[in-house]
């Protein structure tokens, strides 16, 4: 690895960082992969996320940063990660715009099922990629 920044390798990490490495540079060879961190707090989940996205250079980023007292609002985080992108609500079908306003409480309306809103999310990446 180089000298760009985010090439070091965190303390006790380094299989960690090098799935994280091989999924960023499958994304950008336009290759979809996923990495689910779990674990209780304090054990580095956000020191890998920040080290992820210190090497995404060139890549959007889309950020949720959890906080405890949220946790029983309904789609609190969905709201964080699709406030900078809402704009891009128009681009949706109109019933998957109008599920994701309702969900997100821009719109006078009960959000759609689950499905409906993870679709219209969907969608919503997808015009954001």
């Amino acid at each position: 690895m180089g000298g760009r920044r985010g090439d070091e390798m965190l303390v006790g990490r380094a299989e960690h960082c090098a799935r994280i490495a091989q999924l960023l540079d499958g994304a950008r060879g336009q290759r979809s992969g996923v990495l689910v961190l779990i674990g209780e707090p304090g054990i580095g989940k956000t020191a890998l996320c920040a080290w992820a996205a210190a090497r995404a250079d060139g890549m959007r980023v889309l950020r949720v940063q959890p906080v405890e007292p949220e946790a029983d609002l309904p789609f609190a985080g969905l709201s964080e990660l699709c406030a900078d992108e809402l704009d891009r609500v128009e681009r949706l079908p109109e019933p998957q715009a109008r599920t994701l306003e309702a969900a997100l409480a821009r719109r006078d309306a009960r959000p759609g099922d689950r499905f409906a809103i993870g679709a219209a999310v969907l969608s919503l990446l997808r015009a954001i990629a």
